[in-house]
């Protein structure tokens, strides 16, 4: 088990969202099951459920499950293509934003 103190600046694009600091926890679950739970200033409290699921050495599935008290529920499935250590192609649905696609890098 792992567990991540986190906090930062979110901005806020949804509709009747706001700007403001947050801070929270992420927790690691059995079965390598990410659980994360923050709180904005302004009282919006969010749960995320995700996991990543490694289909090949370079192909893996990342699955999320967000829930907002303002925001309501969102889900979202991406894959991701690791192209070099530092850079993935991802793809991706999100019932929020539709269909996306873009590069992933990471330092």
């Amino acid at each position: 088990t792992r567990l991540t103190l986190l906090a930062g600046y979110r901005f806020d694009t949804m509709e009747g969202g706001r700007d403001g600091p947050f801070a929270g926890a992420s927790f690691r679950l059995p079965y390598f099951i990410d659980f994360a739970l923050t709180h904005q200033s302004g009282g919006e409290t969010r749960g995320m459920l995700m996991k990543t699921l490694p289909l090949t050495d370079r192909l893996s599935l990342d699955l999320s499950y967000r829930y907002g008290r303002q925001t309501g529920v969102s889900t979202s499935a991406d894959l991701r293509y690791l192209l070099t250590k530092q850079l993935s192609l991802t793809a991706g649905y999100s019932s929020d934003f539709g269909a996306g696609i873009g590069l992933l890098t990471r330092f």
